[in-house]
């Protein structure tokens, strides 16, 4: 008797490209205020206030997505991320 399974994994490489995209989103936001703080303009104001309208918005829909199945204390299945991933994904549109 074989017992055949069939996984819903998605796209690894998609998800380490969506992670990375975050990740990226949150060193330009620090490096943007690094910047601020010592008077040097990095970039346009018009591609900053695009970056921080934008980005903004998709960081903070990921994070209501993500943060309460990240405080569940049961086990979570790739259903609970899919909401987020939609973000994460987006954010690597705005990110490059």
């Amino acid at each position: 008797e074989q017992r055949k399974q069939i996984y819903l994994l998605g796209n690894p490489i998609g998800w380490w490209i969506s992670d990375l995209a975050l990740l990226a989103f949150a060193v330009c936001l620090v490096g943007l205020e690094a910047c601020d703080m010592r008077n040097y303009e990095i970039v346009d104001a018009v591609v900053r206030r695009h970056l921080l309208r934008s980005g903004g918005f998709i960081a903070f829909a990921w994070f209501i997505h993500y943060f309460p199945f990240f405080m569940m204390g049961r086990s979570l299945f790739l259903h609970h991320y899919l909401p987020a991933s939609i973000f994460a994904y987006m954010m690597v549109a705005a990110c490059f």
